[in-house]
């Protein structure tokens, strides 16, 4: 049901007429969603108007997309799961911000330079034992 549904962001804000996004969202349902799950949900809006409006405007889109073949649209009350793609970035943008700046501290113990050589290996060549 979550798959078939056209939400708020599925229709102009002003005239609740079915947007881009939303044509090809039903288009994606009324083609290939499973055939026992094409049934187009539309969430209720605020208003009586609104929901009317919703309703004929995806029916109309609809019969364009499937012809006199599409199933009944069925208004359904409910909120989408997740956020708009710009509030998600938002937020991810300020944790982003957020972020303190790296900090290593580094102490030397026993006055010691911290550049020296623990191998065994006192100056000289680089070449490995054996080697050329």
């Amino acid at each position: 049901m979550t798959n078939t549904t056209l939400y708020d962001q599925h229709f102009d804000p002003e005239t609740q007429e079915i947007n881009d996004a939303g044509r090809v969202h039903l288009k994606w349902i009324l083609l290939y969603a499973p055939a026992q799950r094409r049934t187009p949900w539309v969430q209720a809006a605020d208003t009586p108007q609104a929901n009317q409006a919703r309703l004929a405007s995806t029916q109309t889109e609809a019969v364009a997309i499937a012809g006199n073949t599409c199933p009944a649209i069925a208004l359904r009350v409910c909120q989408p799961y997740g956020g708009s793609a710009q509030e998600v970035d938002l937020i991810r943008r300020s944790y982003l911000e957020s972020i303190p700046v790296p900090r290593v501290s580094y102490v030397p113990q026993n006055g010691s330079s911290g550049g020296g050589n623990s191998g065994g290996n006192s100056g000289g060549s680089a070449t490995p034992q054996g080697g050329k």
